[in-house]
């Protein structure tokens, strides 16, 4: 599934993975970066430590929650309770 808003094309294999990724946009505070990866500190990042800088902004951020919301009701997807 690809999402495409904002200039940026997000590309997910299933469902939970857009779930999580509504979920982070649609929280106004966004995630501390500070957190224990087992020592593979230049290997391994989470998926939100690889997005575009900007993409975070809170007009942006409405913007990619309701295009990751019409995603979910394009693939059948319940809403958020």
């Amino acid at each position: 599934m690809l999402v495409r808003e904002c200039g940026v094309t997000l590309q997910f294999i299933s469902l939970e993975q857009l779930r999580e990724a509504r979920d982070y946009f649609g929280d106004p505070r966004p995630m501390s970066t500070r957190r224990h990866n087992n020592g593979l500190e230049h290997y391994w990042h989470f998926w939100w430590e690889r997005l575009p800088k900007g993409l975070v902004r809170s007009s942006r951020r409405r913007r990619m929650t309701k295009a990751l919301e019409r995603a979910l009701n394009r693939f059948g997807a319940p809403s958020r309770p």
